[in-house]
């Protein structure tokens, strides 16, 4: 845990865009909720798009089975009139 903290720590002193967009979901009874939503303004200050969404769950499979398909569809949104 100690090694993530460094990198987040690192990432914030000195933070680059790694994507245009992002999805982040993260269930409302999951420990790192807060540490995720801390890092919602630092990847908007350098431009990326987020969309974040957060759900009454935890960190299960169901969750993230749940968040899949919209997280996948935001991310490559396409062009469904082709």
């Amino acid at each position: 845990m100690l090694q993530i903290v460094r990198f987040i720590d690192h990432y914030r002193a000195a933070p680059a865009r790694a994507a245009e967009r992002a999805y982040i979901s993260c269930g409302a009874y999951e420990d790192l909720t807060e540490a995720n939503c801390g890092m919602l303004p630092i990847f908007r200050s350098i431009g990326m798009k987020i969309n974040y969404i957060e759900t009454r769950d935890g960190h299960s499979w169901e969750s993230w089975r749940d968040a899949l398909g919209p997280g996948l569809c935001w991310l490559f949104p396409g062009d469904l009139a082709q």
